[in-house]
């Protein structure tokens, strides 16, 4: 439908555009990452005995490394034996392993550094139905009114968006 809007009207590049507006502030709204994106999570310290860390911006796909400040002040790359990943958690979280413990870091600011990817695939197809109509919905009202108060499809863009979002938070 999108493809039609935009070749009908000659509007490619202003169509074009308005998806990834629309997926970048449906994805800002919902705390979520729909195709799979590399995020850097950082922190003061890691957390304390066996809590977890969770990493925002779910789904979460893989962990790709964690660095941190040691108490000694070197940069030290840790052992993916020393942690485990749950991805099926809304946020994932990184745990320690059984035998493990967080290691101290110096205290500073952002002493702990974790990159990992997050989304649900890098293809489209994979993105829930509920996000690409949120997606459609914004891109339908923006072309249209050039503005997002549209109030019929604000309220269907609204709940779309609660039926995704994650944490509680206002």
């Amino acid at each position: 439908m999108l493809t039609y809007l935009a070749a009908s009207t000659g509007h490619t590049t202003l169509v074009a555009g308005l998806v990834q507006a629309a997926r970048s502030q449906v994805e800002k709204d919902t705390r979520r990452a729909f195709l799979v994106q590399t995020w850097v999570y950082k922190a003061d310290s890691f957390p304390r005995s066996r809590e977890y860390m969770e990493l925002p911006r779910p789904p979460l796909s893989v962990v790709d490394s964690i660095v941190y400040t040691a108490s000694t002040g070197n940069s030290v790359t840790w052992s993916s034996t020393n942690y485990e990943v749950d991805k099926n958690r809304t946020p994932g979280v990184v745990w320690t392993t059984y035998d493990s413990d967080w290691p101290d870091t110096q205290p500073t600011q952002n002493a702990v550094a974790v990159t990992y990817q997050a989304g649900y695939t890098t293809a489209a197809a994979s993105v829930p139905d509920q996000a690409k109509q949120a997606v459609r919905l914004l891109v339908s009202d923006w072309f249209n009114h050039r503005s997002i108060d549209g109030p019929a499809n604000r309220e269907n863009y609204n709940s779309l968006i609660h039926s995704l979002r994650w944490g509680d938070y206002q």
